[in-house]
């Protein structure tokens, strides 16, 4: 973040300032502690804090005090000062009731720094008083695996502000991944959160992913790698991917307008189905669609219009094409990574690999992925509109404003928990 942008602090009286050597805003923790909890001697209150979570074996918080501040700001030297994120660490620890809005804000914006947030605490503390206190699971099929970080859009460390990441950078990209791989460590991982007394938020774009989890769907009769499998892997590969399209077709018709051709994992998964039990994928997903959900839970899902967004997924593909896609490309080949590994059907991959072979120019790449991605939105529009429960929330409705969704989304949340 650029320096001039940081706004003023003055309103919320925590002292700030820019360390120059490092190019990071360091934050006074005793102020934060008085906003926060209105202590006397917040200064003894900071102290117990630090210890307390000494004791706990925090160590990137209780060093903090030894971050002297390097800046011409005399005010910040003589007290302990914390970075953003260990900032979002230090708050997520202070037990107070007028602390937990703030928390919960930091766990839906995950990607909102907190050096942007500060300067709006008095608004943020006025919140609603549900607090999510939450991790934070990716239901995206791509962003689980290691080294694709621009094709995929993954969030960057330092966007987490310190909210847990689930199922982020755990997969090497040779590996294959599918839906109940996800859904076994997405259970693993809501444990986990659980265990901690927190909420789970899976967040992302791969509805099924997220349906499997909602709904407990049951994978066990269609989890194994089969001879059959295999033939039909090697049928794909032979005669491509509109062949065992056609196939599917002709034993079930709806599922074959549900899962694109070249979604051919999710094709031969339900010729697969078909060929094991004589019955119908599709029947066998919307039955179990209609089970009601073990989770008490809020779906939502953002959307916008659509010359918007399809201007928003021009510009994003510009953006990752001069981020280095087509570098990304070439080092997951060199580590080893096939034409046809589940990893390499991501939208932008699969294109710059053509242009990679010589079989077709950048421009032409560049264009099927704008024209393919936007194809994608729309089908996962379809897709959510099937769902039960959904939420909607447009983003046009709330004139961009990401406080006022959020308070939408955490009023909905309170009234489904308070059910």
């Amino acid at each position: 973040m650029e320096r001039q942008n940081i706004k003023s602090y003055e309103s919320t009286n925590i002292r700030t300032a820019w360390n120059e050597q490092e190019e990071e805003w360091y934050f006074s923790v005793v102020d934060v502690c008085q906003v926060l909890t209105e202590s006397v001697d917040a200064t003894a209150y900071w102290r117990k804090l630090k210890q307390r979570l000494k004791n706990e074996g925090n160590e990137t918080v209780t060093n903090c005090h030894a971050l002297k501040m390097k800046a011409t700001d005399g005010k910040m030297r003589k007290t302990d000062c914390a970075t953003t994120e260990q900032l979002f660490r230090i708050i997520q620890s202070i037990p107070s009731k007028k602390a937990e809005p703030f928390k919960q804000w930091l766990a839906l914006v995950g990607k909102e720094r907190i050096d942007e947030i500060v300067a709006d605490m008095n608004a943020i503390l006025s919140m609603t008083n549900y607090a999510l206190n939450g991790e934070i699971i990716s239901a995206d099929s791509m962003q689980v695996y290691r080294y694709m970080d621009i094709g995929s859009a993954k969030i960057k460390p330092e966007e987490m502000a310190g909210v847990p990441h689930h199922l982020v950078d755990v997969l090497e990209p040779t590996v294959d991944f599918n839906v109940v791989m996800f859904q076994k460590y997405a259970k693993q991982a809501m444990e986990q959160i659980y265990s901690k007394g927190k909420v789970p938020i899976l967040v992302g774009g791969t509805g099924f992913y997220i349906q499997s989890v909602l709904y407990d769907i049951d994978f066990a009769q269609n989890d194994e790698d089969t001879k059959l499998r295999r033939e039909l892997e090697d049928l794909a590969r032979e005669k491509g991917a509109k062949f065992l399209h056609n196939m599917l077709k002709e034993c079930d018709p709806k599922a074959a307008e549900e899962i694109h051709a070249n979604n051919i994992k999710r094709v031969i998964r339900a010729i697969e189905y078909n060929r094991q039990t004589g019955g119908k994928i599709s029947e066998h997903n919307e039955a179990e669609r209609q089970k009601e959900s073990p989770y008490a839970s809020c779906y939502f899902v953002l959307t916008d219009e659509r010359a918007r967004l399809y201007k928003n997924i021009d510009k994003r593909v510009d953006v990752m094409l001069e981020e280095g896609l087509v570098d990304e490309v070439k080092q997951l080949l060199d580590l080893g990574c096939k034409r046809e590994s589940t990893a390499m059907q991501g939208l932008g991959y699969k294109e710059i690999i053509s242009y990679l072979l010589d079989e077709i120019t950048l421009d032409e790449a560049v264009y099927l992925i704008k024209r393919d991605t936007r194809h994608f939105a729309k089908r996962q529009l379809t897709w959510f509109r099937r769902e039960r429960d959904v939420i909607w929330v447009e983003k046009d409705k709330f004139a961009y404003d990401d406080q006022k969704m959020l308070e939408y989304m955490i009023e909905c949340f309170g009234e489904k928990t308070e059910k």
